[in-house]
């Protein structure tokens, strides 16, 4: 029995076949790539957004509200209020929602 060496026909198949291989693991490494810098971006942008959005909430409400007022009736620790509650005007908190 003699062993034939393989035609250039089965080398080539097998070339083809490692190219396409590479080739899907390569566009999948790049799509993952992209996902998670997409990911990263949203990210920073929620990072620097929510503080900024928190800040301008907090300055339009504070505008309206006397420091007597937050020391003779406080909000409870840990729980969210209505600001409205406090007498801050319906269009400050709408335009602080938008912004």
């Amino acid at each position: 029995m003699s062993v034939r060496a393989p035609t250039h026909s089965a080398v080539r198949l097998k070339q083809c076949g490692q190219a396409l291989i590479e080739a899907v693991l390569g566009a999948v490494t790049l799509g993952a790539m992209a996902v998670g810098l997409a990911h990263l971006v949203a990210l920073a942008w929620w990072a620097i957004a929510v503080p900024l959005v928190n800040s301008e909430m907090q300055r339009l409400v504070l505008q309206q509200l006397s420091l007597v007022q937050l020391v003779v009736d406080p909000p409870a620790l840990g729980q969210l209020l209505d600001a409205a509650d406090y007498g801050v005007a319906q269009d400050t908190l709408t335009e602080s929602a938008r912004w």
